[in-house]
């Protein structure tokens, strides 16, 4: 629950100063929940996490992930695409 207030704070503290009749119930009925918790993740994401692997929820895994931490070791600004040719 604490998240879902602090959410709210954002949207509104983003959105009403531009659009002054902004709600958060009008913003949920354009874009879902996980939308705006992606779009302000960086903001309830606590700074001391070494690494964050973001999967969204309409991906399918079919490969083994177990390399991919060693990998981020290696080469820590990479950006990743994981596949056969890795």
């Amino acid at each position: 629950q604490h998240h879902i207030k602090s959410l709210e704070a954002q949207m509104l503290e983003t959105f009403q100063p531009n659009f002054p009749n902004f709600t958060v119930a009008e913003g949920i009925v354009i874009h879902t929940v996980g939308t705006w918790f992606r779009l302000y993740a960086h903001r309830f994401i606590e700074y001391d996490v070494d690494n964050l692997l973001y999967i969204d929820t309409d991906c399918v895994i079919m490969a083994n992930l177990d390399g991919i931490a060693d990998y981020i070791e290696q080469r820590p600004s990479a950006l990743i695409h994981w596949g056969e040719s890795m």
